[in-house]
């Protein structure tokens, strides 16, 4: 979504107003893969099996805007807005393996080096279940300069502060030998953005005393991603290990937020927004699965050790905003006629 969430897109120039709002979310993020399989001659083939899908599961967002004009520049009215938005998303997934003569179902370590992987037997089961709390938030402050006819579109430029923070806890079980996973994984983003904003169709809507505006923004951000995970198995091979990593890098962040308003009076208006955010980078976990059992290595591994990598992301978001001026009514544009 737009390098900022719930930014509605619409200006008013010479208006002090707040604006809150709130509703639905959606965040598409890599999937977590941490158990494994071996499969055919001598359990030579491993492959990974999907534990957490956050991907369609539909959470809420909170959102806020202040705007205030703080003058002009070359005669176009400059605002000036402070705004933020909180997003969460929960999944909980689960899965079920059996063991058979060509197929061993695992758990890893997230070392290379520890004890080894829990392992199924010929007939035996290994249940999985994944709950996944993903919190999307963002917080900026940006100035606008009003243009074109009639100033009815702006350009801004502004800074912001954003992260997603992902917090997993994974528990499995073959037979009474249990193991649990807890992961944190956050990650911020710090940077800068350009936007450009304003109404648009706005003599298709008059007629019902609606307005419509949209918003296009981007903006480049260094990313910090910090991940602690800690492993947990019980059996003949017990096992506690914890396991800390970071990761810096580069992103673009960016995306179109389109706005229909209604104007209930001078200082009330009522609003749908909707908002969709790409993330150019977004931490993968690539966990550990050298296949040990004992100190022993089976098959051929993918990862040696637990480490992280990339991927992009999506956001989306649709809010009901009401918007309040707080100066005299003189100030505030009126509702449109119908």
């Amino acid at each position: 979504m737009p390098a900022h969430g719930q930014e509605s897109g619409s200006m008013q120039v010479g208006n002090a107003t707040v604006t809150v709002g709130s509703g639905a979310a959606l965040i598409y993020l890599p999937d977590m893969f941490f158990l494994s399989t071996t499969t055919g001659v001598g359990n030579n083939t491993l492959r990974k099996l999907k534990t957490n899908d956050v991907d369609g599961d539909v959470g809420y967002n909170f959102n806020g805007e202040l705007t205030f004009p703080t003058g002009e520049v070359g005669g176009s009215p400059v605002t000036i807005a402070v705004r933020g938005f909180y997003a969460n998303v929960e999944a909980n997934d689960s899965l079920s393996c059996t063991g058979t003569v060509a197929v061993v179902c695992s758990i890893d370590s997230i070392v290379a080096t520890g004890a080894g992987s829990v392992n199924t037997g010929v007939g035996a089961t290994l249940n999985a279940n994944t709950e996944r709390d993903v919190g999307n938030w963002a917080a900026a402050v940006e100035g606008r300069l009003a243009m074109g006819a009639g100033q009815q579109q702006y350009v801004a430029f502004g800074a912001d502060v954003r992260g997603i923070d992902q917090d997993t806890t994974l528990n499995a079980a073959i037979n009474i030998q249990k193991t649990t996973y807890t992961e944190n994984l956050d990650t911020r983003y710090y940077g800068a953005y350009a936007a450009w904003g304003g109404k648009f169709f706005e003599s298709l809507w008059s007629n019902l005393g609606l307005q419509s505006t949209f918003r296009l923004q981007g903006g480049v951000y260094a990313v910090d991603t910090d991940y602690d995970g800690r492993f947990v198995a019980m059996g003949p091979f017990p096992e506690v290990t914890t396991l800390s990593l970071s990761e810096n890098d580069m992103a673009f962040v960016g995306g179109v937020t389109l706005e229909m308003r209604k104007q209930f009076g001078p200082h009330t208006a009522l609003s749908l927004t909707g908002e969709a955010e790409y993330y150019s980078w977004v931490p993968e976990m690539r966990y550990n699965d050298a296949n040990t059992f004992g100190g022993v290595t089976f098959g051929t591994p993918i990862n040696r050790g637990t480490s992280i990598a990339d991927d992009s992301g999506l956001a989306l978001q649709l809010s009901l905003r009401l918007t309040i001026g707080l100066g005299p009514e003189q100030l505030y544009e009126q509702p449109a006629s119908k």
